[in-house]
């Protein structure tokens, strides 16, 4: 079973976060993180071994098309609101298993998008 989480906002990019305050950064990880941890309660995400992550971010048009990616910060907020949320322990690599980037489509709506699949438990070195 897969469970999606879709928050409707554009996902800032690796770029943009390299030129904020750090006060700024900071502001817009809670937010990310919050809303995340959020969305899994309310999808009632059970506990689960490990994941797998696949991360589709939308635009709302074709202007300023970011790289395959780009919206990494956004998604290590969202994985740590499931972790917030109790889905995983932590994001670790022995609870994340993948976290695969989709290119981003143009959907008409800026959001971003996250499939988490549960998958068997292995050992990692």
């Amino acid at each position: 079973m897969a469970y999606t989480l879709r928050y409707e906002r554009r996902p800032p990019t690796l770029n943009v976060e390299r030129q904020q305050h750090r006060m700024i950064r900071a502001r817009w990880v809670r937010e990310w993180r919050a809303i995340f941890n959020a969305l899994a309660l309310e999808a009632e995400i059970p506990p689960l071994p490990a994941i797998s992550v696949t991360v589709q971010p939308e635009l709302r048009h074709r202007g300023s098309m970011p790289d395959t990616g780009a919206c990494i910060g956004a998604a290590k907020a969202a994985i740590d609101g499931l972790v917030d949320a109790g889905v995983i322990p932590d994001d670790s690599p022995r609870f994340v298993h993948r976290l695969t980037f989709e290119a981003p489509v143009v959907t008409g709506v800026d959001a971003l998008e996250l499939v988490i699949e549960p998958v068997c438990v292995k050992e990692v070195a």
